[in-house]
């Protein structure tokens, strides 16, 4: 499903470079949108895109499945949302206000509208009728008493009945409903399931199995992530990944780790030159050090390491440090011994 958001945009004001008050005034003067917007986009499955408020309703319309628009207390004397009235009256697919409240002087007081944002709630409800939903979300006897009082003046008698309060109180479940996770593999049942679970050790895997169960059984995204110990967005996550990869995609993968720099046939053939010792003729040493070591791998392999590195190569492969004493490569033996028989006793 294609959701439009209409929003700024997904980093407004977290890794944003803008001036403080171009931000201030995309965040709606409240800080606090921006963390109740994150909270509505959480809960949205699906692939989100983001629009400025005063996008054209053809554009929307084209681009998306749905349109939510995160509000957070609209309904006001300090906004008048006139010029958005037309946008959403052009607009063919669904509008889903979330979080629409009212805002008052003071506690208790009567909520007063301009004309325009009047004309954007007749279009909003308008919305919601011609699509058969409830398009409209808000929580707390105080926004739902207040956008009560307001149906008398601004709507019509039949788009009075989808805001009453006793339809507002549930609002919450359809928007559950509405927005729910899709469980498309059908290869196993709920039984299967859960006798799979009970065959798997991995005890993070056998919550994720049982909490996909509980969706398949019917059950709300919120009980069934509650239920095997893990949030909403988490068990959302893990849907996407039963979708596409079965009961084996629900267990951690592990990370095999960095790609060797020599692969088995070149430790073998480093293993053997060490063993055989370097050519002086063609290497120009007579024993191997690691930088020696070093720029032979580089020109046998090309693959360049530092010579701390050829340590730990030689040291997997079971070679230890070894110093030895140094023999130079002219020596004669016999003539050592030879001058060792001519030296006085001590």
């Amino acid at each position: 499903m294609r959701i439009g958001l209409l929003w700024e945009s997904p980093d407004c004001g977290m890794y944003a470079t803008s001036d403080f008050e171009t931000l201030y005034r995309k965040v709606g003067h409240n800080n606090g949108n921006l963390a109740f917007v994150h909270a509505v986009k959480t809960q949205l499955d699906g692939t989100i895109q983001y629009f400025p408020w005063h996008t054209k309703g053809a554009v929307l319309s084209e681009k998306c499945d749905i349109v939510v628009i995160p509000c957070a207390n609209q309904l006001g004397k300090h906004t008048d949302l006139g010029g958005l009235a037309k946008n959403v009256s052009e607009v063919t697919v669904p509008v889903i206000a979330i979080g629409l409240g009212a805002q008052s002087r003071e506690f208790g007081a009567d909520v007063e509208l301009s004309d325009g944002t009047r004309a954007w709630l007749d279009a909003l409800i308008e919305n919601g009728r011609r699509h058969g939903i409830q398009n409209i979300y808000t929580r707390g006897p105080y926004t739902t008493e207040q956008i009560h009082k307001l149906i008398p003046t601004a709507l019509s008698s039949d788009s009075r009945d989808s805001l009453r309060p006793e339809n507002l109180n549930h609002c919450h479940q359809e928007m559950e409903v509405l927005m729910a996770i899709e469980i498309t593999r059908t290869d196993m049942s709920t039984s299967e399931l859960r006798a799979a679970a009970a065959r798997t050790k991995d005890a993070k895997a056998v919550r994720r199995i049982l909490a996909i169960a509980l969706v398949l059984e019917g059950a709300d995204r919120k009980t069934a992530a509650e239920a095997c110990g893990m949030d909403r967005q988490t068990l959302r996550d893990w849907v996407h990944r039963y979708n596409a990869e079965g009961i084996t995609g629900l267990s951690n993968r592990y990370w095999a780790g960095p790609t060797p720099l020599l692969n088995s046939e070149q430790k073998a053939e480093l293993a053997r030159m060490v063993r055989e010792g370097p050519d002086l003729e063609a290497d120009g040493v007579v024993r191997w050090r690691c930088v020696d070591l070093k720029r032979k791998i580089e020109d046998r392999f090309g693959v360049v390491m530092h010579e701390r590195t050829v340590g730990k190569q030689l040291a997997a492969l079971g070679f230890r440090r070894l110093s030895v004493r140094p023999q130079h490569p002219k020596s004669d033996p016999l003539a050592q011994e030879a001058f060792k028989k001519t030296l006085p006793l001590r």
